[in-house]
């Protein structure tokens, strides 16, 4: 299984994924670390389907992965390696606009300027809306795309398609060891659904 941990810059994905890494039969790669957070979307897409290659191996040894990443679902979804999972799962963490604002002044003091600041306030933005409906703004995800990208996978599907889930965690007023406890959580579920009847 893959499973992402997505979400906008300062939203705490990758000092959570660093609390994971003692989950029984699970990977855990910090996409951010090795994909540049200026990066274009050929340049990201092309990291993820070397990512979803990776852990279709690693499914093949029976050991999940998870990526800590920028890329939602609908990317995830679209690169051409995905029909070879067996299941992928998404979490997006969030945080409100304040609390990003003040984490990204606490890591990276002075370095932003306010219409960076503005932007990254959007993408979050727009990965909220994105989680709930795939209809939203696909264009965020689709222009100056990477060729081989196949976006029909999820085209037509809408706000109430039950392939469409994605958990939200919003970090805001949370510790990292209680965030990654939310996560923990998420995993066991997403590993073992419910049955229903």
């Amino acid at each position: 299984m893959l499973l992402l941990l997505t979400g906008s810059t300062c939203s705490g994905k990758s000092a959570i994924g660093r609390l994971l890494t003692d989950v029984p039969n699970l990977e855990v790669h910090d996409v951010d670390a090795v994909v540049a957070e200026d990066a274009d979307a050929v340049c990201r897409q092309q990291g993820l389907e070397s990512w979803v290659q990776q852990a279709v191996a690693a499914e093949d040894r029976g050991v999940d992965v998870l990526l800590t990443t920028q890329s939602p679902l609908g990317e995830a979804l679209a690169v051409p390696t995905a029909a070879l999972m067996g299941r992928i799962s998404v979490c997006l963490i969030d945080v409100s606009d304040e609390e990003r604002l003040r984490r990204l002044a606490e890591r990276d003091p002075g370095v932003w300027s306010a219409k960076d600041k503005d932007a990254f306030l959007a993408r979050a933005d727009w990965h909220r809306h994105h989680a709930a409906d795939p209809t939203y703004r696909r264009d965020v995800l689709t222009s100056n795309a990477w060729a081989p990208m196949m976006w029909d996978r999820w085209a037509g599907w809408g706000p109430d398609d039950p392939r469409w889930r994605v958990e939200i965690i919003d970090t805001t007023g949370l510790t990292v060891a209680e965030s990654a406890d939310r996560v923990r959580a998420w995993i066991e579920t997403v590993r073992n659904p419910p049955r229903d009847g």
